[in-house]
């Protein structure tokens, strides 16, 4: 229960850029396959679908996708999306958690298996 409570106040809390890279991760953590490109993500990747996991709008997601591969974290070709450099959208989750929020709550939203 507690993961839970987290993370209806992380929706809260987390701006929306940090949001859709949190449902980026969640989603391949749960779908993608890892590939000798990276982590891929081919199921629930459409534009609106990860605007809805992280409850912004379709026009944020585009645009924070279009940053993430304008510094070479993802690779986005049609619905396909390939996560390159896992550690460092990881990195950017934890620099606002660590200056924002209480990350002794985080571990149950983010098991080691994955991240």
């Amino acid at each position: 229960m507690k993961g839970f409570c987290f993370n209806i106040v992380k929706l809260a809390v987390f701006p929306a850029s940090e949001r859709i890279i949190d449902a980026l991760l969640l989603t391949a953590y749960k779908f993608g396959v890892t590939t000798d490109k990276g982590l891929e993500i081919s199921t629930c990747t459409s534009r609106t679908d990860i605007s809805s996991f992280a409850n912004t709008s379709r026009e944020k997601a585009i645009r924070t996708l279009s940053y993430l591969k304008s510094k070479k974290y993802i690779d986005v070709t049609g619905k396909n999306i390939v996560i390159k450099d896992k550690n460092a959208l990881i990195k950017l989750l934890n620099k606002y958690l660590h200056t924002n929020a209480d990350s002794s709550n985080i571990q149950p939203l983010y098991p080691n298996l994955f991240y």
